[in-house]
């Protein structure tokens, strides 16, 4: 089961990138919780 939501990811991964990509939108990876971070500086200025 862990494989396969690792292999899951890829997927995404690359769906991701080619959205973004197609969006002109930035991309780029992180670690868990310095998402956390970003997220909470974007919703603190609401």
């Amino acid at each position: 089961m862990k494989l396969q939501r690792r292999f899951n990811l890829l997927k995404i991964k690359d769906m991701t990138q080619k959205f973004a990509k197609k969006h002109n939108i930035k991309y780029f990876e992180t670690i868990p919780i310095e998402a956390y971070v970003q997220i909470n500086r974007v919703l603190g200025k609401y």
